[in-house]
C-alpha cells in the first residue's frame, strides 16, 4: 500500500514542483503525502479522516526537501507524534482525531485532507494554489482506490464546493443532532459511506467537542 502511495506521488510530483511548488514557494505547502501503518493496512475496519488542508507545512523545520518518501515520512512522524504517542500538547483537530483513535483500537485511521496542498504559513489555500495543485497533483482519487476505507469523515464543516470538485457529486442527508452532522451519499458507488461534521475547533467553541466524538465513535463501531 505504502509502495503504490509512493509510485502514485512520483508519477505527478514533477509536474508539482516545476509548476506549483517552486514558482509559489512562500504561498504554496508540501502536499499532504500520506503513509500508513501496518495496523491501517491489517485493519479489519478502515476510516478515513479528512480536514481541509495542510498548515504550515512549507518546509520542515530540519530540512528544506522536495523528495517524495522524505515528505511522507515527515508527515507519518507527525501523525505518530500527536496521535500514536502524543508527545507534545495538540491542536483541539489533533485531540479530537486521537479520541477517535483511542476510543476504536481495532480499527485502522489514515489522515487525508480534501485540499492537498495547503498554504505555507496561515490556514486556508486562495484559490490559485488550489487549482493548480487540482492540475498538476490529481491524486485524490487514486489515494481512495489504494487506501479503501470503509467510511470517510469529515472534519470540515460547510466545504461542499472542493469536497465535490474532488469527489464528485453528492447529497446531503442530516442525522439530526445539535450540531452539524450530514451523511455524504456520493454518486460515485467507490466512495465509501461518508458523514460530514464541523471542524473540531468550532466544536470545541459551541461546546459540542465531546457529544460529537463520541457520536461519530458509534458510528465507526456500526459502520
Amino acid at each position: 500500500m505504502n509502495d503504490s502511495l509512493t509510485a502514485l506521488y512520483e508519477t505527478y510530483w514533477k509536474g508539482f514542483i516545476d509548476n506549483v511548488y517552486k514558482p509559489y514557494y512562500g504561498r504554496c505547502a508540501y502536499p499532504f503525502l500520506i503513509q500508513v501503518t501496518q495496523q491501517y493496512i491489517d485493519a479489519p475496519k478502515r476510516v478515513m479522516i479528512c480536514g481541509q488542508e495542510t498548515q504550515g507545512w512549507g518546509k520542515s523545520k530540519d530540512s528544506d526537501t522536495t523528495d517524495v518518501q522524505d515528505i511522507q515520512r515527515m508527515y507519518y512522524d507527525f501523525m505518530d507524534t500527536v496521535i500514536r504517542k502524543k508527545k507534545r500538547k495538540s491542536t483541539p483537530y489533533w485531540n479530537f482525531n486521537k479520541r477517535l483513535v483511542d476510543s476504536n483500537p481495532n480499527v485502522g485511521f489514515v489522515f487525508q485532507n480534501v485540499v492537498k496542498s495547503g498554504k505555507f504559513i496561515k490556514a486556508g489555500c486562495d484559490d490559485e494554489i488550489y487549482q493548480l495543485t487540482k492540475q498538476y497533483f490529481p491524486v485524490w482519487m487514486e489515494e481512495l482506490k489504494i487506501l479503501k476505507p470503509d467510511l470517510i469523515i469529515f472534519l470540515t464543516g460547510k466545504y461542499d464546493k472542493r469536497i465535490g470538485e474532488q469527489l464528485g457529486s453528492f447529497e446531503k442527508v442530516s442525522m439530526g443532532k445539535d450540531f452539524l452532522l450530514d451523511e455524504l451519499r456520493f454518486e460515485n458507488p467507490l466512495i465509501p459511506k461518508a458523514y460530514r461534521t464541523n471542524h473540531p475547533a468550532y466544536l470545541q467553541r459551541n461546546k459540542n467537542f465531546f457529544p460529537a466524538t463520541e457520536f461519530l465513535s458509534e458510528l465507526i463501531q456500526n459502520a
